[in-house]
């Protein structure tokens, strides 16, 4: 980790830091404490591997036109402003690497942030247009049931729902409908629509 918050510091939270106008030692470093070191990381492969490519405290991955950013900021009434590591971004960037270099995606067919704006990484074909696998990052096992459990509940909703929803639920009915876009089958008889997995520590399927 050592490594990981050196890096932190001098090549993304002082650029972040300069573009936004912030001093650093609004910085919260306990933050960091967060993270598990296998995320940090694979984290960091992502990026010495070029999987993204950070500018100015933001990253990108080849087939995103969103960007990350991995800080999160406080109240502007606090001065300095407070500063805290982003967790579910560092994971997102780690999973791509996960992708990458256990299963062999090719790095320009990975993107963050899928076209709907509904899934966190993205794997594509060939064509960089078609979505062959969306994954969700979440801190912990209590997000992924609770989003399982009202994705199960809108999983026949009808797209015009979304407007009479918010937060957590408006969230879950925003995958249901990206799944639907992209012509996957949400809790039928497929076992390909949800596969809930603990990334911090691998890719391998935890629960079905």
């Amino acid at each position: 980790m050592n490594n990981f918050r050196e890096r932190l510091l001098a090549e993304w939270l002082e650029p972040f830091c300069e573009r936004h106008g912030y001093a650093t030692t609004g910085f919260i470093w306990e933050s960091v404490d967060k993270l598990d070191p296998a995320d940090a990381k694979d984290f960091l492969a992502a990026v010495d591997e070029g999987l993204v490519v950070h500018d100015s405290g933001v990253f990108r991955a080849p087939c995103s036109k969103a960007t990350e950013q991995i800080f999160w900021q406080g109240l502007k009434t606090t001065s300095p402003r407070k500063i805290t590591l982003w967790i579910e971004p560092v994971i997102t960037m780690a999973g791509l690497f996960r992708l990458h270099s256990k299963y062999g995606w090719p790095r320009s067919q990975l993107g963050m942030q899928s076209k709907t704006w509904a899934f966190d990484v993205v794997a594509y074909a060939q064509d960089q247009d078609q979505e062959l696998l969306a994954c969700e990052v979440k801190k912990s096992w209590r997000e992924i049931e609770k989003l399982i459990s009202l994705m199960s509940i809108h999983k026949a909703s009808p797209p015009e729902r979304i407007a009479g929803v918010s937060g957590a639920e408006r969230n879950a009915l925003k995958k249901v409908i990206g799944c639907a876009r992209q012509s996957r089958p949400c809790f039928g008889r497929s076992v390909r629509v949800i596969e809930a997995q603990y990334l911090q520590h691998s890719m391998e399927p935890a629960r079905r």
